[in-house]
């Protein structure tokens, strides 16, 4: 099937409903169908960044973009409007077993060990991870990587046209 909107709806359409959240899915025109890359190590990184956007999320949505820059990288954005992340937890974000800050456990279980194996998959791929938030207002987690990663497998990517639009929440 294709990648991403399987992926998206199968995995989190019905968690973002649930929620009373907006969830939407934006794939660029100059996409290509199809990239070779590892499907195992893209998908656990969007699997962990899109759970984590949900999870921290409280009100109005996330979305998903996938576009193409021009350097031969795909680029896939995460965006929320969650609860963000202060200036003083960026620093160890990455690394394992930390989470932002110790009051979000008690309010969002979780472990914080997936942005670390999130990072590290960026870098088997031969990409990266960025992200910028604000404390209240949400976080963008950005992932880059090589569009020809040489890997077992091919990965479809579908154009705007192949997606059924924004997967909105619930009435």
């Amino acid at each position: 099937g294709i990648f991403c909107v399987s992926f998206v709806r199968h995995e989190f359409c019905p968690q973002a409903q649930a929620a009373g959240l907006d969830l939407q899915l934006r794939i660029d025109a100059g996409v290509p169908r199809r990239i070779l890359g590892d499907e195992m190590r893209l998908r656990q990184v969007l699997v962990n960044l899109l759970g984590n956007a949900l999870k921290f999320t409280d009100q109005g949505g996330v979305e998903l973009i996938v576009e193409k820059t021009g350097e031969g990288l795909l680029r896939f954005e995460v965006e929320d409007t969650g609860i963000g992340i202060s200036d003083e937890h960026t620093r160890h974000l990455f690394s394992e077993f930390t989470q932002a800050d110790s009051s979000t456990t008690k309010s969002y279980e979780g472990t914080g060990l997936g942005l670390s194996l999130s990072q590290r998959f960026c870098e088997l791929m031969g990409g990266h991870i960025t992200f910028t938030s604000k404390l209240g207002e949400g976080s963008v987690f950005s992932i880059s990587i090589p569009r020809h990663v040489k890997m077992k497998r091919s990965v479809n990517i579908p154009h705007s046209s192949d997606t059924s639009g924004d997967y909105p929440k619930s009435a």
